[in-house]
């Protein structure tokens, strides 16, 4: 029998103290034969330039040295992500501990360079043996993406002793630590990645990852264990921390049994969207030092939903709602908002703006034809923009949170330095369609969104009669198009077959012409495998039409 307990971790980036006393904390209150921390727990996941920093070298190396002489005369083995340095270069390893000493380095050689990573700027690659003796149990142990590869599992089906081994059922667990981040439909994969290992190597694994947000970056946890008859014994939920496990011998398999009571797992896209944006949202305020937020309220979907997430995530009295109406803005809109008011208990400021709008036209109308260009539109967002940032510098432990979503964001249908102000988006990897999706999700749910934030027919309000659709199109359109550009990357020919050619060719100019925008916007909460940022890589200067 082998006892394990696995530490579902969610680090201080860059606080190697403290997680070093989370580590050792939870290595104390083990009596398993195993600990077993995420990938690069020591440091959190990804430290990126600090990496470089001679200063922060040597507290890696001072806290791992810590974490050996604390495990000496000790029971349990201890498997620590961290950085490792070694001969000039830097490694991204699993350290099997015990006893006071380093008993084996597992390297990670399979370094993801795609999406948010780039692992190739600064880990190096090396050779090891990935199935080790611990306790008098053989384990093999992967860092991440070695596991998605088959040719490394399969080196350990050619090793000298895995058939002697294998054949009197001596591999007992397999174990993957992980720094992998949320996204749609990831949970499938991870589920598909362990099958298949499991094919090749027929052994028990624990799937181990990260949780917290660290800015657009969201680890959801989400940890299993899966015996070696396909049976996924549990998984982890983000707010749980710890896993404790032992496998069995029963008969030629290997049963994994845990005394912990199983709870409900989430499948409901909807429900793991949201819980993934309050988990960003919230780390991303403790990592910025802020309590509460800031949200400008115009009785649209956008800003009513950002304002509901937040309250349900920080708490009422940490959400100040900001509404600035215009003439333009409808009796709709003064409702929508007085509902939201009411059905989240949050407190909204109402500052009408059109004294302020006469002004800048006064000052203006000599020497431009305000007419022209959007000019009066976009006066009225950078004029709600100042009023945000200026409460924003009152309550200076409040962040303002901007509400545009992915189809806005991607065609440019914003106001740079107007609706843009902010300092995070919970919307920003949200297509408008899917936001409406959440909305009833989170009505079902909650029961807290005015229905006509959901029904209304969406409009900026900046002059009479005007609606989304008049200067984009219809959004079940638009998103379907923009999904097929970005998320599926597909080919000019294969968005002709799929859509009207002049509707494609609006897009892709709107997508163009809109990235200087992006590169100044906030960040925001991942969701799709394709969100803005280190995942959509382009230049402005960019002469290449599609």
């Amino acid at each position: 029998m082998l006892k394990a307990s696995a530490l579902q971790m969610k680090p201080q980036l860059g606080n190697i103290e403290a997680n070093c006393d989370k580590i050792l904390s939870f290595y104390d209150n083990s009596s398993s034969d195993i600990v077993i921390t995420p990938e690069l727990a020591l440091c959190g996941y990804s430290p990126l330039d600090n990496i470089q920093s001679p200063n922060f070298q040597e507290e890696i190396k001072k806290y791992i040295n810590i974490i050996i002489y604390h495990t000496k005369d000790k029971a349990p083995a201890l498997i620590l992500g961290t950085v490792w340095f070694e001969d000039n270069k830097i490694y991204n390893v699993a350290l099997v501990i015990e006893n006071g000493k380093i008993q084996n380095i597992i390297y990670k050689n399979k370094l993801p360079n795609y999406g948010v990573f780039n692992e190739y700027r600064y880990f190096s690659t090396k050779p090891c043996d990935n199935l080790v003796a611990i306790k008098g149990k053989y384990v093999a142990i992967f860092v991440c993406e070695d596991m998605w590869h088959t040719d490394l599992l399969k080196n350990i089906k050619n090793h000298n002793a895995y058939n002697l081994l294998i054949s009197k059922g001596k591999i007992d667990l397999i174990i993957s630590i992980n720094a992998s981040p949320f996204e749609i439909g990831k949970q499938d994969s991870r589920l598909a990645i362990v099958k298949q290992a499991q094919e090749i190597i027929p052994a028990p694994v624990l799937y181990l990852n990260l949780v917290g947000g660290v800015d657009d970056v969201i680890f959801d946890g989400n940890s299993f264990v899966r015996d070696s008859i396909g049976m996924c014994k549990y998984m982890l939920h983000a707010k749980e921390d710890s896993l404790h496990f032992e496998v069995k011998d029963v008969g030629s398999k290997k049963i994994i049994s845990t005394e912990q009571p199983s709870n409900p797992k989430t499948t409901n896209k909807n429900q793991l969207i949201f819980e993934t944006i309050q988990l960003g949202l919230k780390d991303f305020l403790s990592a910025s030092n802020f309590k509460g937020v800031i949200i400008g309220m115009s009785g649209g979907i956008d800003s009513t939903i950002t304002a509901a997430i937040a309250k349900e995530t920080l708490g009422a009295e940490n959400v100040l709602g900001i509404s600035m109406p215009s003439k333009h803005t409808s009796q709709l809109s003064y409702k929508i908002i007085e509902d939201i008011k009411n059905s989240l208990g949050i407190k909204i400021i109402e500052i009408p703006i059109d004294n302020l709008v006469e002004s800048y036209i006064k000052t203006l109308e000599n020497n431009l034809n305000l007419a022209e260009n959007n000019i009066l539109d976009n006066i009225q967002a950078r004029i709600r923009g100042q009023i945000l940032m200026s409460y924003a510098n009152q309550y200076n432990n409040f962040m303002v949170l901007t509400t545009g979503n992915k189809s806005e964001i991607a065609t440019g249908y914003c106001t740079l330095y107007g609706d843009t102000c902010g300092g995070y988006n919970l919307l920003k990897d949200l297509y408008k369609t899917q936001v409406f999706e959440l909305a009833k999700w989170m009505n079902e749910k909650f029961n807290n969104i005015p229905i006509e934030a959901i029904t209304r027919k969406p409009s900026a309000e900046l002059k009479e009669n005007q609606y989304d659709e008049d200067s984009l199109m219809d959004y079940n359109i638009l998103d379907a198009i923009l999904y097929e550009i970005i998320e599926k990357n597909s080919s000019l020919e294969n968005l002709y077959k799929l859509f009207d050619n002049n509707l494609v060719n609006k897009v892709l100019k709107l997508l163009k012409n809109s990235h200087y925008k992006r590169l100044q916007s906030a960040m925001g909460v991942n969701i799709s495998t394709r969100p803005f940022g280190k995942s959509y890589q382009y230049n402005i200067s960019d002469g290449f039409k599609r």
